[in-house]
């Protein structure tokens, strides 16, 4: 991922003057897609460093040493997982490798207020990545920022777009503005129930216990929930994650583009 803006400088070509401005020009902070790395018609090839596939355009920001460092700790990770599992490496789950940088301490999402010390670090990063809960860009002169608002209360106008678009059996019924602990909880419960997953005995009745296996406190239901408390019970309890694979095209199984 990056943030550096998209800095070029045009003064060497003949006729520059007349060049769009491109010197530090604003653009939102990114995360860089796996089959940036892989070239289409040449298999078990990747590729690193500052020979990825962008435009020319795009290379004035990936072009940085924290990018290209970062490129590089992926690429290995690809690697090594290619070898591990004996698959080409088209074939390497995207969340696969996704999951092995986060578990090294690496960022998939350039959240300002939220570190990789926070207890909450992976589950943000999961629920950024999979457009569930979207972050917020701005610009402060020449750097780009990005914020998750982790501990800004939910708000449903914000949670649904991302919410329904990946689980789109989703029923989409939430009545309140600001989402409390206790429709939280009753979202999550509808969803493990729409994925399939494993349920958790009397988890509406039990709303307190399943609040605290997730190491999170303040248990309130009438009170708002935070996005980073939403994130950490759906990571906890849905575990987007695990139950989606994605590939190298940004498709999930029978679900089409993601």
């Amino acid at each position: 991922m990056g943030d550096y803006p998209v800095d070029h400088h045009h003064a060497r070509y003949h006729g520059w003057a007349e060049l769009p401005e491109l010197h530090f020009y604003p653009i939102p902070s990114y995360g860089l897609p796996m089959g940036t790395l892989l070239p289409e018609n040449t298999e078990d090839l990747i590729v690193a460093e500052k020979s990825i596939s962008v435009s020319n355009l795009i290379n004035g920001t990936t072009r940085l040493q924290p990018v290209v460092m970062q490129i590089g700790q992926a690429a290995g990770i690809i690697a090594g997982l290619a070898i591990r599992n004996n698959t080409p490496v088209s074939e390497v789950p995207v969340r696969e490798v996704q999951q092995t940088l986060l578990d090294a301490k690496g960022y998939l999402l350039p959240y300002l207020d939220v570190p990789v010390t926070d207890p909450a670090f992976q589950a943000l990063q999961k629920a950024g990545v999979t457009g569930i809960l979207r972050g917020r860009g701005m610009n402060v002169g020449w750097e780009n920022q990005t914020w998750i608002d982790a501990d800004s209360a939910l708000i449903s106008k914000e949670l649904l777009p991302g919410l329904t678009d990946f689980f789109p059996t989703f029923s989409g019924l939430i009545e309140e503005e600001i989402i409390t602990v206790d429709k939280a909880l009753r979202i999550i419960y509808e969803l493990k129930g729409t994925e399939g997953g494993s349920s958790v005995e009397s988890f509406i009745d039990l709303q307190s216990n399943a609040w605290e296996m997730t190491g999170l406190d303040h248990f309130d239901p009438e009170r708002p929930v935070t996005r980073k408390e939403f994130a950490v019970l759906l990571d906890t309890y849905v575990d987007p994650f695990g139950s989606v694979n994605i590939n190298i095209y940004g498709e999930r199984a029978n679900h089409g583009k993601q």
